[in-house]
């Protein structure tokens, strides 16, 4: 992939996250997808890296978001829309959760095929294959922040369980999800 196709996959990534995840909604209480997205892009606390999605290719990065105490988040995008199914992703994202609890740290999955939905709201069809990579501490705050706001009142409990699916423990969802 050349360097202004790498760009491209960024700045369609970008435009996702600002144009969809920042926007309120109101299957969200009228909050955004993730009412953290715009500090963390405005803050640089994420950042976004395409590579080919394997756990050989993602492991470096988990030493970035260790050591890097100002990135809670590290979207890693996969180059091709159509490159990896949904199903590869989040296997994918649950071999590495098997071993990311030690470092404090989450991996999340996004597909373009993603069925999860809010309300009919497909809030993790992302462009492109993606595992995100975040602090698993930042996860639960931002869980236990939104608890009273009304953001979680159209949430099933399938959608909780949904939420990080092949994962034995779920400290980031209520007991009830678990």
């Amino acid at each position: 992939m050349s360097k202004k196709e790498h760009i491209e996959v960024i700045r369609e990534f970008t435009d996702y996250i600002v144009n969809f995840v920042e926007q309120p909604r109101p299957e969200m209480g009228n909050m955004p997808v993730c009412p953290f997205a715009r500090k963390a892009r405005l803050d640089s606390s994420m950042r976004i890296e395409v590579m080919e999605l394997t756990s050989g290719a993602i492991t470096p990065h988990l030493t970035s978001l260790a050591r890097e105490s100002s990135l809670d988040l590290i979207i890693c995008v996969h180059p091709e829309k159509n490159g990896l199914s949904y199903g590869e992703v989040y296997r994918l994202a649950g071999e590495l959760n098997e071993l990311l609890p030690a470092l404090n740290i989450l991996a999340l999955a996004g597909h373009p095929d993603d069925p999860f939905n809010i309300d009919g709201l497909y809030t993790r069809r992302e462009p492109y294959p993606n595992i995100q990579l975040l602090r698993r501490d930042v996860g639960e705050r931002a869980y236990r922040s939104l608890e009273s706001s009304g953001y979680y009142d159209r949430w099933t409990e399938e959608n909780f369980r949904d939420l990080i699916p092949m994962m034995s423990k779920c400290p980031v969802l209520p007991p009830k999800a678990c």
